[in-house]
């Protein structure tokens, strides 16, 4: 099935073997430590919690279901919570450098026909709004 960016329509299944193995690791070690650095330390419930209020937002927004969302994080806990909430609200991720111009990730994402961007300037959140979310506007092929 193709949509407007003559792209194929992605499947993502609801039964995700990468979030279904975070939960249940979530649920047994929840308070062990996930990522450590010399800027912080963050938990498993911390990166759940994140991903879950992430995820949260991308279900409510208006976009395609299943489609594909583009990913701009730095390595830490706001690219775990990132990657994990695209992937809970059911959608595919695009993995994009974070260091990237604006003009050239929105290019990539136009390219490919994605539907948003979640993206975080820090690698540690302060909260789940760190995590912002855009919409992609359709461009004509």
């Amino acid at each position: 099935m193709s949509n407007s960016h003559g792209a194929y329509a992605l499947r993502v299944d609801r039964d995700d073997g990468i979030v279904d193995a975070f939960a249940r690791l979530t649920e047994r070690r929840g308070t062990d430590s996930l990522v450590v650095a010399p800027g912080g330390r963050a938990t498993f419930s911390d990166v759940d919690a994140l991903a879950r209020a992430a995820a949260a937002r991308i279900a409510a927004a208006p976009i395609e279901s299943a489609s594909l969302l583009g990913l701009a994080a730095p390595n830490g806990p706001a690219f775990l919570a990132g990657f994990l909430a695209i992937r809970r609200a059911g959608h595919a991720a695009l993995l994009l450098d974070h260091t990237a111009p604006l003009d050239e990730v929105r290019r990539v994402l136009g390219a490919l026909g994605a539907s948003g961007l979640l993206a975080c300037d820090r690698a540690w959140p302060t909260s789940d709004r760190d995590l912002r979310l855009s919409e992609v506007a359709a461009t004509a092929p």
